[in-house]
């Protein structure tokens, strides 16, 4: 009986298995990897790559206590990074030309995630129109009050204070939004990634009546559940960087359906859009696409060229790991972005530099915008010496 066991066992152990099925390969794991530094700061180090490998599925922590960098990712982007890590961290031929590592505030500025009024600053990333009222009636002296509907009139605001106002609900849309803008509460917009929608909703009977008889506020996030509603009118802030807003509003404006609901105004480099919702979203994606290309047509027009001799690297081999490091970089920008109702994540746009060696003479020719050439001169510089 033992041999006939064995025998089987044998039969089973050499036995053809192609038709097992085979578990699918797993995920390439991430891992974590410190690597100790002796010459430079490992805090300024995390600042100067933590704007680089943004848009990257790799993660730098600085270690304060033994100077060194934890790194988590995959292992081929750890090794490839090790590798530039270890040319940053080389001693410096003398304290004078030492180069400075720029902070990474300075290469890449904070995004505003606030806004402030009269010196005093609020954080709050899901605004009410309320809070905003109440901000504007804090440093004004000014009280505004919501009344509401009767079976004799409409909902209105009464403003107090040194000035004494009954505004109907037909009017209060428009006084509302050149409230907002001409005291700067509703300009700054929240992580630069929505235009700041202004919780201000105003319904009436039917998508055909211009009536408004009834205001409500509403949170922030509420707004996409009224989306589609077809009596329910939204109104958007939207601030332009590079588009002209009087001529991208009369574009807008043939856009529109329905004159009594839908409205496009143009306030300096501000777009002020009244609509439903679904109108309002595509018009939102519209001129912030509109506003992108604008964009790309400016830094086209003010492209700069610099050559940066090398010193203490060879250009064939700082020129590829430069390039890759760059690949990397991104700059959260209020670029062209599919509109929604909700906050969400800011876009990213990468840094577009072209870079060309000069073997004859060990350069480099890098041609970006103007407003890209400090940090790519902060790199180079540190990835170029001995």
């Amino acid at each position: 009986m033992p041999l006939a066991l064995a025998s089987l066992g044998l039969c089973l152990a050499f036995a053809p298995v192609s038709h097992v099925a085979q578990d699918p390969a797993p995920a390439e794991p991430r891992e974590i990897r410190v690597l100790p530094l002796g010459h430079v700061d490992a805090t300024e180090l995390e600042g100067l790559l933590a704007g680089l490998v943004s848009a990257m599925p790799l993660r730098f922590v600085a270690d304060v206590r033994s100077n060194a960098l934890v790194m988590q990712g995959e292992p081929e982007l750890l090794a490839r990074w090790s590798a530039l890590i270890g040319r940053l961290d080389r001693a410096p031929r003398a304290a004078a030309e030492a180069p400075r590592v720029v902070p990474s505030k300075e290469l890449f500025p904070p995004v505003v995630m606030d806004f402030e009024i009269g010196g005093a600053t609020s954080v709050d990333q899901r605004p009410t129109l309320l809070a905003l009222l109440e901000a504007y009636a804090a440093r004004s002296g000014q009280e505004l009050v919501m009344e509401e509907p009767t079976r004799s009139r409409a909902a209105s605001v009464r403003v107090g204070g040194t000035e004494k106002r009954v505004l109907a609900a037909a009017a209060l849309q428009g006084y509302v939004e050149r409230l907002l803008v001409a005291h700067d509460l509703a300009l700054l917009p929240l992580g630069g990634a929505e235009p700041h929608l202004c919780a201000v909703v105003s319904t009436g009977n039917g998508a055909s009546r211009s009536t408004r008889e009834r205001a409500v506020v509403l949170a922030f996030v509420d707004l996409k559940i009224l989306a589609r509603h077809p009596a329910v009118i939204f109104s958007a802030i939207l601030p332009l960087e590079h588009a002209d807003a009087a001529q991208l509003a009369n574009g807008l404006r043939a856009t529109q359906t329905d004159n009594a609901l839908q409205s496009v105004v143009a306030a300096g480099e501000t777009l002020l859009l009244t609509g439903t919702g679904a109108w309002l979203q595509s018009l939102v994606a519209t001129a912030r696409l509109a506003d992108h290309r604008a964009g790309e047509r400016a830094r086209a027009a003010e492209a700069h060229h610099e050559v940066f001799a090398l010193r203490s690297v060879r250009a064939e081999e700082l020129g590829p790991i430069l390039r890759e490091a760059l690949a990397g970089v991104s700059r959260g920008r209020n670029g062209a972005h599919p509109a929604q109702l909700s906050p969400g994540a800011a876009p990213s746009t990468a840094i577009a530099a072209s870079i060309q060696l000069d073997l004859k003479r060990n350069a480099l020719l890098v041609t970006c915008a103007q407003r890209d050439l400090a940090s790519i001169r902060a790199l180079i510089e540190a990835l170029d010496r001995e």
